[in-house]
């Protein structure tokens, strides 16, 4: 998978994903699946397992992943948030 660095990502539009870069976490994993079975394309986002990832923080409010961010909207991070953005940009199937 090919990742763009946080400082590209902040202006991106669309789905931009924020996942954990080399590593197959069940929580990033879980987030990619979700957004491929509704048919969402999104900008993977490179975040380092144990890092610092200062830019991420200062544009998401977190250091971990998976986070989302579409367009203009608040990044959300918890799973059910995840779930609820995947449904409102793609209510089926």
């Amino acid at each position: 998978m090919e990742y763009v660095e946080v400082e590209q990502a902040v202006n991106a539009p669309g789905l931009r994903l924020v996942l954990t870069a080399g590593v197959p976490g069940p929580w990033g994993e879980a987030a990619k699946s979700l957004f491929d079975y509704k048919g969402l394309k999104y900008l993977p986002v490179r975040q380092v397992g144990g890092g610092e990832n200062a830019a991420l923080v200062a544009w998401t409010g977190q250091s971990s992943a998976p986070v989302a961010v579409f367009d203009d909207l608040p990044p959300v991070c918890h799973w059910l948030d995840l779930l609820h953005l995947a449904e409102r940009l793609a209510p089926t199937p």
